[in-house]
């Protein structure tokens, strides 16, 4: 499978899918999912931090990825948003406190779009050089069908 950075707005491909959503009856010809987990690291440079000892603190920070993918399999490709925000030094006692979640369309929005300090990178994984080519195309008629309001 070949990954492809896209170069399209992320908000861009929300605004897509939920018009697209909203305009089959919630039952568009692809899959959507989104979720979120989170990272814990516990070697970092807690002096970078402004923590001196600090030993008890964790880094935290989460990835949150939504998906899009066709319905059928033939020429197949994922469309993700993969955002990455960076939550700090904090005191996780107990392991389970920061566990995952699925997330709805609204909540990945909420959560990952609007606020800033967020890396965020749109992705395609493609199968095919086909694949490919049909993911641009149907792109192309989802975005045509579907335009960005004027500002």
């Amino acid at each position: 499978m070949t990954t492809y950075i896209l170069y399209i707005p992320p908000e861009d491909v929300v605004r897509v899918v939920r018009a697209e959503i909203d305009a089959t009856g919630g039952q568009p010809e692809f899959y959507e999912n989104a979720w979120q987990d989170y990272v814990i690291e516990e070697d970092y440079d807690r002096r970078a931090y402004g923590l001196q000892d600090g030993g008890q603190y964790d880094l935290v920070s989460v990835d949150a990825v939504l998906n899009v993918e066709p319905r059928l399999e033939q020429n197949y490709w994922v469309l993700s948003v993969v955002a990455h925000k960076e939550v700090g030094p904090r005191v996780i006692e107990d392991e389970d406190a920061l566990i995952g979640a699925e997330l709805s369309l609204d909540e990945f929005e909420a959560e990952f779009l609007s606020p800033g300090g967020i890396d965020i990178v749109v992705r395609l994984n493609a199968q095919t050089r086909e694949a490919k080519q049909h993911f641009d195309s149907w792109w192309a008629d989802l975005s045509e069908r579907h335009p960005r309001e004027p500002d």
